[in-house]
């Protein structure tokens, strides 16, 4: 029997965890004060992360080839993603990877899981605008999803939107570690591993279980694959 599978990519390196000290600083300047400053782009090296992801997710759409995608009014494949600019810009690299056409969605919900929003409520974090997020892409960005909704109700909106479908989604390590933590049959070590950037956690759906989402597996950017 068919049933929802659904692909979380964790977005590429943010800008504030990596070494170039000169563009945070420039950064901690400009949005000092402001929401902006825990939404923060991804790195030259993050692009070349989402670009290589790309290859991990046609891989797995290429193995569920019978399950169908999402796809909006003009047939291209919707890839969603958190409201934060870091998984926007990793959503674009990784659809500019991918061989066919598609359009992103952002979704507050997908963004709830991470710390900074968590703290004050996707309700009152301020997101980028629906022009400014499109002016980040290449890759055409759809009006975003604003319900503050939490990060599995997030999920189950999108399932109820393609039940049996593939969902490709970009989100945040909080969202996968959440799920894998509610995941009662996997190991400590499993459950604590940290995905690392543009890893690319698969979950099924599992209606009657405590977690609406079974951890299937985990692989990273280097082949390593965690079950």
């Amino acid at each position: 029997m068919a049933t929802t599978r659904l692909l979380i990519v964790r977005h590429a390196e943010r800008l504030d965890e990596s070494r170039d000290h000169q563009a945070i600083q420039a950064f901690m300047v400009r949005h000092r004060h402001t929401d902006r400053l825990y939404d923060c782009p991804i790195t030259a090296s993050g692009r070349q992360q989402a670009r290589s992801a790309a290859s991990h997710v046609a891989s797995a759409v290429h193995t569920h080839a019978h399950m169908p995608l999402p796809k909006d009014e003009a047939d291209r494949v919707i890839i969603y993603c958190s409201l934060l600019q870091r998984c926007v810009q990793t959503a674009d690299e990784l659809a500019q990877g991918l061989p066919f056409a598609t359009v992103l969605q952002p979704v507050a919900g997908l963004a709830s899981c991470a710390a900074a929003v968590n703290d004050v409520g996707c309700a009152n974090f301020n997101f980028l605008t629906d022009p400014e997020l499109s002016a980040l892409c290449a890759t055409p960005v759809l009006p975003a999803l604003r319900n503050a909704d939490a990060f599995e109700e997030a999920l189950d909106v999108l399932h109820a939107r393609h039940p049996d479908h593939l969902i490709i989604t970009v989100s945040h390590r909080e969202g996968i570690r959440e799920l894998k933590l509610l995941n009662h049959h996997l190991s400590h070590a499993a459950k604590r591993r940290t995905p690392r950037y543009c890893a690319v956690a698969q979950f099924s759906h599992s209606p009657d279980a405590t977690c609406h989402w079974t951890f299937i597996q985990q692989e990273e950017l280097d082949g390593t694959v965690i079950r």
